[in-house]
């Protein structure tokens, strides 16, 4: 059965769907005691996958809004590692995609496979993710300052705005949060845990280490999980 869909150019494992990715979707019925089903899993990394694009397309979005010299050399190299990895080394390469060859099944015994026909390796979509993983920690790195936790953290404007009330709530915690002098175990382990959760919120213009641990703790967990999620697909 799984032959005769492929020669039909039917994928018998989802649909593609824009930005190489396979939505698995609804198995036909002659098909679900072969082909794995849809799980979480594979929800999710639809979701992971896309975000390398997402960010890279609010960069080019940001670039041309202000126009700034900081924006220009991101989009460059968003434009270049593209280039160099589409066009350059995966005609190199030309690996293909995991279970294209119908080889590899999940630990029930089922087919999985991807519907995108492109070679898979190297993979763009964990090139961008571990690009701007390194990015974002080369620029907190460079924000790390001893004495930051005795500076004045910006404060949202717009009181009467609905974010901007939220995110003065927010700033009200992180601020408190950094008051914390000599925390136990516990406390400091609840204060990196809070930090990070405040992460995406924040403006940082200067971290102290615990936030520093918050941010890499937060962004490790959005982008080191893809090149695993975009096995599944």
């Amino acid at each position: 059965l799984l032959l005769e869909r492929i020669k039909n150019h039917e994928c018998p494992f989802g649909r593609a769907l824009p930005g190489d990715i396979t939505w698995r979707g609804s198995i036909p019925e002659d098909l679900r005691d072969i082909v794995a089903p849809p799980t979480t899993w594979t929800g999710i990394a639809v979701i992971y996958s896309y975000l390398p694009y997402s960010v890279g397309l609010a960069v080019i979005v940001d670039l041309v809004v202000r126009r700034g010299t900081r924006q220009l050399s991101v989009g460059a190299w968003v434009l270049f590692l593209f280039f160099l990895n589409e066009i350059v080394a995966k005609n190199l390469m030309s690996q293909p995609r995991p279970g294209t060859m119908l080889q590899m099944k999940d630990s029930g015994g089922f087919y999985v496979g991807s519907c995108v026909q492109r070679c898979g390796m190297p993979s763009t979509h964990s090139a961008l993710a571990y690009g701007w993983f390194t990015l974002l920690i080369c620029e907190a790195i460079r924000r790390v300052h001893p004495d930051a936790v005795n500076m004045e953290l910006p404060t949202p404007v717009r009181p009467n705005d609905c974010l901007s009330r939220l995110l003065v709530r927010v700033h009200t915690l992180y601020s408190e949060m950094r008051d914390i002098q000599n925390p136990n175990m516990m406390q400091k382990i609840g204060k990196i845990c809070i930090l990070t959760c405040l992460t995406p919120f924040m403006p940082y213009t200067a971290l102290t280490y615990d936030e520093f641990a918050a941010f890499l703790v937060f962004w490790s967990s959005v982008w080191l999980p893809v090149p695993v999620m975009r096995v599944l697909l």
